[in-house]
């Protein structure tokens, strides 16, 4: 699938790569993540997955061949090697990846994970058959997206991107972009996003205990049960510091087309809802607030307005959109999502 939408992209186009070669690559990227429980190559590939999505569902790309090819190329790279341990135990216990990367600040992770990604690319040929110019900056794009995916720069990056001044920047929609697919679980059916919910505790888990072994302060927030009213509320802050503020920028910000962003902000609203009710079976769910109100059935999706001037090309996206949304475990049971 990544092969897939590597030349779906028009990424294998622009680089010039043949099929094998492309699968030669990611075959060889997917060996180098590791088998932790969470920031493992099926992580890598929904991120991917999820920025094809948003790429696909711009009303009018702001990107050249060579910005999506980088953009992809990071999402699918950008937490390659990725040990299951934080930046911040690797500078507390100072492991050698903390003192070889200790000049990116508390950035040691994504520092790595851009160094190995850019190097295995170079290995695997990828930009052999580009010009120079073009090589250097899809490079240097490539390590500014993964960089900006340290979940310390979330203010930063999407500050950026609701700053009207640099917000049509191409590079501060890819990273907001690539930031929104990073933590995009909640946004995904219930189903799946409390089972991606589940390998990110068990992988905090194996930190904590690691922690415990050495002696050292226990991360807090990492610490609950699975199941339990503490791993629920855990998940709901995550939802509500992070996805919330993130998707909803995304949502009104009137570049993507309207089906999309209206599905994962439902979802997102469905999210929260099971992680209330694991806290507490008899608490009051309450709906979080949008731009009005919409019932999310299918005749509701053929009512709305089109985005464009030609009526018939915007019905034809809307369906190809739908197909997308189903194929992509978005879609859910319909829902009412009232809002501001």
């Amino acid at each position: 699938m990544a092969v897939r939408i590597l030349v779906e992209s028009g990424t294998t186009a622009f680089l010039r790569m043949e099929e094998p070669a492309t699968e030669a690559f990611c075959s060889q990227v997917a060996s180098m993540y590791q088998a932790v429980p969470y920031h493992n190559f099926k992580h890598a590939f929904s991120v991917m997955h999820t920025t094809y999505l948003l790429l696909q569902s711009y009303i009018q790309s702001p990107f050249t061949p060579l910005e999506v090819a980088a953009l992809l190329l990071a999402a699918l790279c950008h937490d390659i090697q990725h040990n299951g341990r934080t930046s911040s135990f690797h500078q507390t216990t100072k492991s050698a990846l903390a003192r070889e990367y200790a000049s990116h600040k508390g950035s040691v992770l994504e520092a790595m994970h851009a160094s190995v990604a850019i190097d295995t690319m170079t290995a695997e040929h990828v930009f052999d058959h580009v010009v120079a110019a073009d090589a250097d900056a899809i490079k240097s794009m490539i390590q500014e997206l993964i960089l900006a995916t340290d979940m310390a720069l979330h203010p930063q990056v999407i500050e950026a991107y609701a700053d009207k001044k640099s917000s049509g920047d191409s590079l501060t929609q890819a990273k907001m972009i690539l930031h929104c697919a990073d933590i995009s679980n909640p946004t995904k059916s219930p189903e799946v996003a409390k089972w991606w919910s589940h390998a990110v505790l068990r992988e905090f888990c194996m930190q904590v205990n690691e922690e415990q072994k050495l002696q050292l302060p226990v991360s807090g927030f990492m610490k609950a049960d699975l199941f339990s009213r503490e791993e629920a509320n855990m998940h709901l802050e995550f939802v509500d510091s992070f996805a919330v503020p993130a998707w909803r920028l995304l949502a009104v910000s009137s570049h993507f087309d309207e089906y999309v962003t209206r599905q994962c902000m439902t979802n997102i609203v469905l999210c929260r809802k099971m992680w209330l009710a694991a806290m507490e079976p008899t608490v009051q769910l309450t709906v979080m607030s949008f731009p009005r109100t919409l019932k999310r059935t299918k005749s509701a999706y053929e009512d709305m307005s089109p985005c464009g001037d030609d009526e018939k090309a915007s019905s034809t996206k809307r369906r190809c959109m739908k197909k997308v949304v189903r194929r992509s475990g978005l879609e859910t049971a319909a829902v009412d999502v009232n809002v501001t």
